[in-house]
């Protein structure tokens, strides 16, 4: 693995209708949601009210060269695929 910070991260992803709609969302209000979701999974002691650190995030589907697009590696996809596409 690749190791990015030398502290824990965490990573979510959106897509179809919850992407455009958190595409359209502040910060905080994503914050808002993203919250509610790990007060479920862990509880409302260890879930920070304030976002507790910048949010890193892309508008992918705002890019006009992506456009929410993604790809991903099929069964039986080759090893070397990405290699070959990025040249």
């Amino acid at each position: 693995g690749h190791q990015v910070l030398d502290a824990p991260v965490l990573l979510t992803f959106a897509s179809g209708s919850a992407a455009t709609a958190a595409d359209a969302m502040s910060d905080e209000e994503l914050w808002t949601h993203i919250r509610a979701s790990l007060v479920l999974m862990f509880g409302e002691a260890l879930v920070p009210d304030a976002l507790p650190v910048p949010l890193l995030r892309s508008r992918w589907a705002a890019d006009p060269l992506a456009r929410g697009a993604f790809a991903f590696p099929a069964v039986g996809t080759r090893e070397n695929l990405w290699n070959r596409l990025s040249q």
